[in-house]
């Protein structure tokens, strides 16, 4: 914001038009430009800075393409300073008047990523939906995602991914858009880079992973998500540090315990083979070095000086971890390689009270460093100039008389020493204890409201789900008894059956056991009639067949015995013409019986067939080729019923 004020203020502006845009005058700018002709120089930048779009829309006819994306201090446009600030409207004037949308500035810095920097989602719609680079990164190679995800920008990052940024692209240090979420500390960022397949364990180019930034942000959140998505729980960066490391350098107690049920190496030692619970001692986390220690952490593992995690607390004066480590029954007097123990540490950092401390817990005043002949603690003090250390250990000196009396008095401090120490640790523990099941307490509360309230809305919600599906019940069976009961006023067999095949599912039993005794009654009624119609037809054709001329056959007819004998003369004969075709039916005889022609669909006519007398005929008998029944009939039938030869098979007939 400070170089955008710079920019501002070092504009050349004519003073007139400055004052309109200021004021937001379109009218007094409108007659500055056109009827004084003065410069609009300048203005662009400064109607866009101060969202002057009504004004902005006035110098744009003035001005060409060349002015609108002219530079100003550092390469900036009027583009990027109304992208930077959301001046939406404004925006969408210089799109409109073909600004330059991927001019980069300078530092490469370009719209969309000033864009993304600030946050200004809707700035970063309107330069995405006019085609800006979406993976055009600045002079550190920061894409606008990196950008975004490292600001927390949720809705940039969801735009940017919707408009399918690179996810994997890594910047001059080799970190990626996931290290920068991690380090921004949005979960919701982390989630959507995972969900687009961000590389969980791409490591920058100091060996750092984004578990590792997560843990040194304390970012309990993004570290159970990359846990979750697989991550790999002890990688070393360059310096040998995992991820247990840095949450015990941040001091990240929540982070520490995700990555131990992870089953994350506990003692495993950096470059200068500093172990996790080194480093928490070292810096003075005393939850972190509790959870360690409660995980078995190795006590007296030392580094590569033989300094112990009770050093390092004893150098930087963090009292509360030299009792949790006594409580725990670390060697107080454990040398380090230069012979110097965490009293000698002590009293050379001028710490009274750890002194105090490792006293009452038993370290011995007598021991003596490697590169000194006189190297006690009482010397170490005295070197240094902490007197009050020095008064402090000569009168622990003068209250042991005899060395004998001394170790006696040693003894039984030490063992009061180390029983005010457990019971310190004891105390400690106690009170956490007490404290998770406080916070327990109040999350059962929260989550039983929680969980009441929704079985509250399930069972609204069920009860108004039931409702609804019994009114719908209700008006399916209505809508299928009102069916029927058209369908049987009709009183027709087909009618009938097709409306019970489709409303069966959703009648009424009573409406339905109606239907299905009208059905059975109609059925037997259209049977019985079938019947009498063939009867009938039985009893005509049986008529037919006894009347005389109908029952000629093709056989030749029988010559008188007179004329068998045959003369040569009449052998010699020509043969004499053939007799006429014999008349088989009244039909082709054309003889009119004077009887009305019975109906087809009870003879079996042209299309209907001749067994049932209601379904067309479908199906030619092979090999005698008579089509004369329907599909169903003829799989019932073994023989044509016109001719009785044996039906081979049925061949259903159809008509191009």
């Amino acid at each position: 914001m400070a170089e955008q004020a710079s920019i501002v203020a070092e504009l050349i502006v004519d003073a007139a038009v400055r004052a309109a845009i200021e004021q937001n005058d379109r009218a007094e700018l409108a007659t500055l430009l056109l009827e004084r002709g003065s410069s609009s120089d300048g203005g662009l930048y400064l109607a866009a800075d101060l969202s002057r779009s009504e004004c902005l829309a006035t110098l744009l006819p003035y001005t060409t393409v060349l002015t609108v994306n002219k530079q100003a201090k550092y390469g900036t446009t009027p583009l990027h300073t109304a992208s930077s600030k959301g001046h939406i409207e404004c925006v969408q004037l210089l799109l409109a008047a073909n600004a330059a949308v991927d001019k980069p500035t300078s530092d490469g810095r370009t719209p969309l990523l000033a864009a993304c920097y600030e946050g200004q989602a809707a700035c970063v719609r309107l330069l995405l939906g006019a085609h800006a680079s979406v993976d055009q990164p600045n002079k550190r190679r920061a894409t606008p995602l990196f950008v975004a995800s490292n600001k927390r920008h949720i809705e940039c990052v969801r735009l940017l991914l919707g408009a399918r940024a690179t996810v994997n692209l890594p910047a001059n240090d080799g970190l990626t858009h996931l290290h920068a979420a991690c380090n921004g500390g949005s979960s919701e960022c982390v989630q959507m880079l995972l969900a687009a397949h961000a590389e969980v364990d791409r490591p920058a180019s100091d060996g750092v992973t984004p578990l590792h930034a997560a843990c040194n942000r304390d970012n309990s959140n993004c570290v159970q998500l990359l846990l979750a998505a697989r991550a790999e729980v002890d990688p070393a960066a360059n310096n040998g540090a995992t991820p247990l490391h840095a949450a015990c350098s941040r001091g990240s107690s929540g982070c520490v315990p995700l990555l131990l049920a992870a089953h994350a190496a506990i003692d495993m030692p950096d470059n200068t083979d500093a172990t996790p619970l080194f480093v928490a001692c070292f810096k003075g986390h005393g939850d972190c070095a509790k959870l360690l220690i409660a995980a078995h952490a190795a006590i007296d593992m030392p580094d590569s000086i033989g300094s112990t995690p009770l050093h390092a607390a004893s150098d930087q004066g963090h009292g509360g971890c030299v009792q949790l480590l006594h409580a725990a029954r670390a060697a107080i007097d454990c040398s380090a390689n230069s012979g110097a123990t965490p009293l000698h540490t002590a009293c050379h950092k001028g710490s009274l009270d750890i002194v105090k401390q490792l006293v009452q817990a038993g370290a011995r005043a007598d021991v003596r460093l490697n590169t000194s002949t006189d190297g006690t603690a009482l010397r170490v003090a005295e070197l240094a100039g902490h007197t009050a250390i020095v008064r402090f250990l000569r009168g622990q000196n003068r209250r042991a008389p005899a060395p004998a009396a001394a170790a006696s008095v040693s003894a039984e401090e030490r063992a009061a020493a180390e029983r005010n120490a457990e019971l310190a640790a004891a105390a400690l523990l106690a009170e956490e204890a007490d404290e998770e099941a406080k916070k327990q307490q109040a999350q059962q509360k929260k989550a039983s409201k929680k969980s009441k309230a929704k079985e509250g809305a399930d069972r609204a919600k069920a009860a108004a789900v039931t409702e609804a599906a019994v009114a719908a019940a209700a008006a399916a069976v209505a809508a299928a008894d009102e069916a029927l009961h058209r369908a049987m006023a009709l009183a027709q067999y087909e009618a009938l059956a097709h409306a019970l095949e489709e409303h069966c599912a959703q009648a009424s039993e009573g409406v339905l056991a109606e239907a299905r005794a009208l059905r059975e009654r109609l059925h037997k009624k259209h049977k019985k009639e079938s019947q009498k119609l063939r009867r009938a037809h039985a009893v005509e054709m049986e008529e037919l067949a006894g009347m005389p001329g109908l029952a000629l056959t093709n056989a030749a007819p029988q010559l008188p015995p007179a004329a068998a004998a045959v003369t040569p003369a009449a052998a010699a004969a020509p043969p004499a013409a053939a007799p006429p075709a014999i008349v088989t039916s009244l039909a082709d005889a054309k003889l009119d019986t004077g009887r009305p022609e019975v109906p087809e669909s009870t003879i079996g006519g042209q299309t209907t067939c001749i067994v049932c007398f209601i379904n067309p005929k479908s199906h030619a008998a092979v090999p005698c080729g008579h089509q004369c029944a329907c599909g169903d009939c003829s799989a019932q039938m073994k023989e044509c019923p016109v001719c009785r030869s044996p039906a081979l098979m049925w061949m259903h007939v159809r008509v191009a």
